[in-house]
């Protein structure tokens, strides 16, 4: 072989088959489904976000949920299936009047947070009240339009209960006693009533004893 044929040879490059080209293509679409995939499982709350994300006018929240009250969160019970909330209620908007509830959230997507205020859009459902995905519930400090809408639809909560006194009969004997003092022989004589009538007594005695003396004489 010439010195020329042996330089080609060596030079020479292979040119890429075309089923090698689609081949590339399909496992770069599959590695981006697989991401896709990924990302929907592992982060659900980004999922439902996107999903929310053109809210509502004011007046359409009012009419379309059961109750709106502006609570603060007391504490959060977490488990698989919902968020267990208790909240103190502040104010209330629409349909709600007491001043302690308990609402449930999902698992993933709840929006609570321990001692924070949010101002809450609930459904009544079979459970109890529930803050389902995708309401506008919000932290106070962003629910300003919210709230100036929501200023002359406030209604009262109820009434915080009476405690209740109970008195047993030991209490009722003491207090009986305390009110109503029983006075001792001696502390009858201690007052000044009991010199009064000893002084008088005395006097009688001696204006007697002088009278009878003075009558033995005149015998």
């Amino acid at each position: 072989m010439s010195r020329f044929g042996r330089r080609n040879a060596t030079f020479s490059i292979r040119a890429p088959s075309i089923d090698q080209g689609v081949d590339d293509k399909v496992r770069f679409t599959g590695t981006l489904l697989l991401a896709a995939i990924l990302i929907l499982v592992f982060h659900p709350t980004e999922a439902h976000a996107l999903k929310c994300k053109q809210l509502p006018s004011v007046e359409v929240k009012y009419e379309k949920y059961d109750g709106i009250i502006l609570a603060h969160v007391e504490d959060i019970v977490q488990t698989e299936e919902y968020r267990q909330v208790d909240l103190k209620v502040l104010n209330s908007f629409k349909a709600i009047d007491d001043r302690t509830l308990t609402i449930y959230e999902d698992a993933n997507w709840g929006p609570s947070n321990l001692e924070e205020e949010n101002l809450y859009y609930l459904l009544q459902t079979d459970r109890g009240w529930e803050n389902p995905i995708c309401s506008p519930t919000e932290r106070v400090d962003y629910a300003k339009e919210d709230l100036e809408f929501l200023t002359n639809k406030e209604i009262s909560l109820q009434p915080p209960p009476t405690p209740i006194i109970v008195t047993t009969k030991v209490t009722q004997q003491v207090q009986q006693v305390v009110e109503e003092p029983e006075i001792s022989p001696q502390s009858t004589r201690s007052s000044p009533y009991w010199w009064y009538l000893t002084g008088a007594a005395s006097l009688l005695l001696l204006l007697g004893y002088g009278f009878r003396r003075l009558l033995t004489r005149n015998k």
